[in-house]
């Protein structure tokens, strides 16, 4: 079965693709090389690539990817699993970091409960600004990894509302809907026939 969001992503055009890639990244340079990187084979591909994209940006490409970044006591503000106690420790430690390291806290949340949260929220307080910048970067790839992953998966749901004919066509993967439309597989392959 092919997967109908990735198959909808490769097709997209550049601002289309980068309207999708914004809402997982803040980083501009992100965005423009996943969105350059199309078409990808397999989810994983994309997935392995994004990764690799995001450990590869400069701090300055990093900061921009933080600033857009929700602050960590506003994404847990509705979070009812905090006690008060919690809530205010939360709140006090999460200003502490941002005047430390000059951006809000960056942590996946999932699966953590409050006290779990607020543990590595007080250990990465004692760290230096370079591991915390480090740590921080991990944890937005994490983050921006799960974003596309949803991305992805509601740009599938979107192609699957398509008529039947449409669906089939897709079904055959990347291969059979560019045949079906008149375009080679590949654009190299029209150059190497146009060449010979």
């Amino acid at each position: 079965m092919s997967d109908f969001g990735l198959v909808r992503f490769n097709r997209m055009t550049m601002p289309e693709s980068l309207k999708v890639l914004s809402a997982c990244s803040g980083s501009s340079s992100w965005c423009y090389g996943i969105a350059a990187g199309r078409p990808y084979p397999n989810r994983s591909e994309l997935l392995h690539f994004a990764d690799l994209k995001f450990r590869s940006l400069t701090k300055v490409e990093w900061m921009e990817a933080f600033a857009h970044h929700i602050p960590l006591q506003e994404k847990l503000a509705n979070d009812e699993s905090f006690s008060a106690e919690e809530r205010l420790d939360l709140d006090d430690s999460c200003r502490r970091y941002f005047r430390r390291f000059g951006y809000g806290a960056i942590m996946r949340t999932d699966d953590l409960q409050p006290k779990q949260i607020l543990a590595q929220l007080h250990r990465r307080l004692r760290y230096d600004v370079y591991d915390e910048l480090s740590v921080a970067g991990q944890q937005q790839a994490l983050i921006t990894k799960d974003k596309l992953v949803v991305g992805l998966d509601e740009l599938g749901q979107d192609v699957k509302a398509l008529p039947d004919t449409r669906v089939r066509i897709i079904e055959g993967g990347d291969a059979a809907y560019l045949k079906a439309r008149g375009n080679s597989v590949r654009p190299q392959e029209d150059l190497a026939k146009k060449s010979a």
